[in-house]
């Protein structure tokens, strides 16, 4: 019986290590491409996984396919060029992504979350 307890009290606690850490808020960051920089603003919503809006200098619009699994992050934006698909990590206030384009063409950046203004 003791060992059953401590097989499940294990087995719990390896499920909060690996829970993915909250993402909600914006982060920001900016992409050197060929056409020049493109500012990016994601703002992942409160409460949901990979679910938001993207903003850049250039398009908007809402986070599509959003996936989690541990520290990987993907999701893609449609705009009138094609897709844009961003894959990388996600450490505390830190995402490292690449970007790329509806050509194929591959952007990596860092975002950073931003902090909530007080109240």
């Amino acid at each position: 019986m003791r060992s059953i307890l401590t097989l499940a009290l294990a087995a719990s606690l390896t499920l909060v290590a690996t829970a993915a850490a909250d993402i909600s808020g914006t982060w920001k960051g900016a992409v050197e491409t060929q056409m020049g920089t493109l500012e990016i603003a994601i703002t992942f919503q409160e409460g949901s996984d990979v679910a938001g809006t993207i903003e850049t200098n250039m398009v908007n619009g809402k986070i599509e396919n959003g996936k989690r699994d541990g520290d990987r992050i993907s999701f893609d934006l449609t705009t009138e060029m094609g897709k844009l698909t961003f894959d990388g990590t996600v450490a505390a206030d830190e995402m490292k992504l690449t970007m790329t384009g509806p050509s194929g063409n591959k952007y990596p950046f860092t975002a950073k979350r931003q902090k909530k203004a007080e109240k």
